[in-house]
């Protein structure tokens, strides 16, 4: 008998071990950050579920001088007719949380028809269907959804339309888009 050790043979799937590391440490960071936005996500839905129980005044009513500053009884202050901010931001969840779980649901519900049928039916509908989803695809975002600091209507003559998304701290990325179909109004 030699001095050699018999055992199992070598797994090459033990050999990418560093890589299986890294891409562990990857995945953990996406989901601590996975974590943090499911955090937020479940404290609005608290936030809008227990806003009558949260909510230092009622948001309709009001409560206070208009445009108060920030203080111990008002958070954030008060609004232009003297509401409380606080109460408005926290009832305000309410109608965010369903007008975003409204559009999911809706996208959910179209994807999943037009793919269904698409799949089921692939040769004529199919290929209609889906060079329907092609077109919507490549539509453009409406400008307003490129830059909200542009707002079709008559503007005061002193406004320059051009600065008032960079005075309220967007991104001025939607300019050569928005920029001439906002002129055009």
């Amino acid at each position: 008998m030699s001095g050699r050790v018999s055992g199992p043979a070598l797994d090459p799937e033990m050999l990418q071990l560093p890589e299986a590391i890294s891409r562990s440490r990857r995945v953990s960071a996406n989901s601590v950050i996975g974590l943090i936005g499911l955090a937020i996500v479940v404290g609005l839905a608290l936030m809008a579920i227990f806003a009558d129980q949260l909510s230092p005044y009622d948001p309709i009513e009001r409560v206070a001088r208009p445009f108060l500053r920030p203080s111990g009884d008002h958070l954030l202050g008060t609004n232009d007719i003297g509401q409380d901010l606080v109460s408005e931001l926290i009832h305000g969840a309410r109608i965010s949380l369903t007008v975003g779980v409204v559009a999911a649901l809706v996208s959910l519900l179209i994807g999943t028809t037009v793919g269904l049928l698409a799949g089921f039916y692939p040769r004529r509908l199919g290929r209609v269907l889906m060079r329907g989803v092609d077109i919507i695809l490549v539509l453009p975002v409406p400008a307003a959804a490129h830059h909200p600091g542009r707002v079709p209507g008559p503007k005061p003559p002193d406004h320059d339309h051009r600065d008032r998304g960079s005075q309220l701290g967007w991104s001025r990325a939607g300019d050569p888009i928005a920029g001439p179909l906002a002129d055009r109004a």
